[in-house]
Parts: C-alpha cells; sequence; structure tokens
C-alpha cells in the first residue's frame, strides 16, 4: 500500500549569525491510511517545523517529502497550495481565524476558495457538531478561546481531508484506526507532553473524528 504521506532524511538547519541549529536531523518515517501518529517532544525540540515542512508549508534544507507517493519536495507554492487545501486541515497555535469573518464564514472559507457549493452547509453542520450552532454569525473577538479553537478544528474538516493536523493539543480519536503508531523527531523525547497530532484518514473512510476529548458531548 502506498503510504499517504513519507518523509526521507528530512533535514531542516536555520542559520543565526554563525551558528547553524539542526532542527530535523534525518527524519525518515511513512505514514499509512488509518494510521493515527502523534509526534511528540518538548518545547523547542523541531514538532512544528515538521508539521510544516511535511505538509508543504516549509522546504526541507535536505531530503524529500512525498504525498501519495508523489515528490512534493521542490514543488512551486502555487502548485502546493491546492493540494494544502484538499489534503491537509490545519488547526494553528493561534487558531489564524479572519477576524473580519463570522464562524460560519471562516470554516466555509477554505470549501469556498474551491467552489464547493456545499461547503457552507457541511461548515453549518461542523460547527452545529462542535457545540456552535448558536453562535455562527459572532465574529472572532466576540468567542472565547475554547470555541475559537472548535471553529478552527471545523474549518480543518470542512473539505474532504485525508489529514488533520492540530497544532496544538486536542486529542483526535478516528473512526476506524487500522493501526496506531507513533514517531519522533530527531530531538524529541518519548516521555513529553504531545503537542499536535497527525491523523491521516482513509481515502474512503469519513474523514471527521468521533469526539475531540475537549468537547465530550460532540458526537461525530
Amino acid at each position: 500500500m502506498t503510504p499517504i504521506l513519507s518523509a526521507e532524511q528530512v533535514t531542516k538547519n536555520y542559520v543565526i549569525g554563525e551558528r547553524r541549529i539542526a532542527v530535523l536531523d534525518g527524519v525518515t518515517f511513512d505514514i499509512h491510511p488509518g494510521e493515527f501518529v502523534v509526534i511528540m517532544g518538548s518545547s523547542g525540540s523541531g514538532k512544528s517545523t515538521l508539521l510544516s515542512v511535511l505538509s508543504g508549508l516549509d522546504q526541507p534544507s535536505q531530503g524529500r517529502i512525498r504525498i501519495d507517493g508523489v515528490d512534493v519536495t521542490d514543488w512551486s507554492e502555487d502548485r502546493l497550495a491546492p493540494i494544502r487545501n484538499s489534503t491537509f486541515g490545519f488547526v494553528f497555535q493561534s487558531f489564524h481565524l479572519v477576524p473580519s469573518l463570522n464562524a460560519l464564514e471562516n470554516v466555509a472559507f477554505p470549501a469556498e476558495l474551491r467552489g464547493d457549493r456545499d461547503g457552507r452547509q457541511r461548515a453549518r453542520t461542523l460547527l452545529e457538531r462542535v457545540g456552535l450552532g448558536a453562535r455562527m454569525t459572532n465574529f472572532p473577538h466576540q468567542l472565547s478561546g475554547g470555541e475559537k479553537q472548535r471553529v478552527a478544528i471545523a474549518r480543518a474538516l470542512v473539505t474532504t481531508r485525508r489529514s488533520s493536523l492540530p497544532t496544538n493539543r486536542p486529542a483526535i480519536s478516528t473512526r476506524r484506526t487500522a493501526r496506531g503508531s507513533s514517531t519522533c523527531s530527531s530531538n524529541c523525547t518519548a516521555s513529553a507532553t504531545p503537542r499536535w497530532c497527525w491523523s491521516p484518514m482513509h481515502q474512503k473512510s469519513q474523514s471527521t473524528p468521533d469526539a475531540l476529548s475537549h468537547w465530550p458531548t460532540a458526537k461525530w
């Protein structure tokens, strides 16, 4: 079976003055459909950097990234942007909601960028499922931190996603996890608190989680 995502000897270096900092050093792994992968490590160990490199938000200094067996390492931003929109769902630590859009508009935005006629309705359904059915017309400054987080998660799931990429701590479980595994970047420690989860979904399975641990009443 072709991995949904592959990293091969991925290295990411930053140069600050005369210092060269190796944040990622030879990271190699495959993620297959149905797997649930957690990357754990202390602050500054390279988790968010690895997330950015894997999803095409940043490029590795060395190594290769493959999505569904296709090497996208050297792709231009114009080629990567639609891949990110259709393949990955991002939940950023700061949420990055658009201040001038209400909750419904924020969630529907990625789908509407694709010209998806059903995007607005799916956005409504997702907001209802995370308990924000009565808050759809509220703007980000009118929402609590937890409500913003739920809007961000709904936005990450509004298009047909194969992977969800939370960059903070909500635990996500897929409906059908074929097998569980965990992996760490070169500087991670296995006992550290997970900072983000990678949740690949099988192409034919539902791309929404059973429940979000912060909202035990939200049923999917």
